[in-house]
């Protein structure tokens, strides 16, 4: 792509833009100029008119709250979708879990007998509802905000 025709293209439609507004502005007859240059005066003239129907007194606070509603409703829908996803995302672990055991069989809780005496000690149960109950405030203190 040739940066520069596009660059030299954006300051000729530029300098059209700015010759019809300064000749609308001096009010200078047209006659036989481009159609380009006729469109952007015609454009001038039509910005130059006050609106038919003000703007209600509160208009600002109108769009602030279209464009928050609005906002809202893309979060929820991106909230809804991640949702969705996790939950597939787990159902499609469980499956594959489910069929592991199928196939494997018990096999895999012998494997795992050196590891019993670990499970009982009872710090790491206090460890787990330590992080557990960590975890737990954590999510509350998020939606409090």
């Amino acid at each position: 792509m040739n940066t520069e025709n596009r660059r030299a293209s954006i300051e000729r439609e530029w300098a059209l833009q700015e010759r019809a507004l300064d000749e609308e502005r001096r009010r200078l007859p047209s006659a036989g100029e481009d159609a380009r240059l006729l469109r952007y005066r015609q454009l001038s003239r039509t910005l130059r008119q006050p609106l038919e129907q003000a703007l209600p007194a509160d208009f600002a606070s109108q769009v602030v709250q279209r464009i928050e509603a609005d906002a809202t409703a893309a979060e929820v829908r991106d909230r809804r979708f991640e949702r969705g996803m996790i939950g597939a995302l787990v159902a499609v672990f469980g499956l594959a879990i489910g069929a592991a055991i199928a196939i494997i069989g018990t096999g895999w809780l012998e494997a795992l007998a050196p590891y019993a005496r670990l499970l009982s000690n009872p710090w790491l149960f206090a460890l787990l509802a330590c992080v557990g109950v960590s975890r737990l405030f954590e999510g509350w203190h998020g939606h409090t905000r």
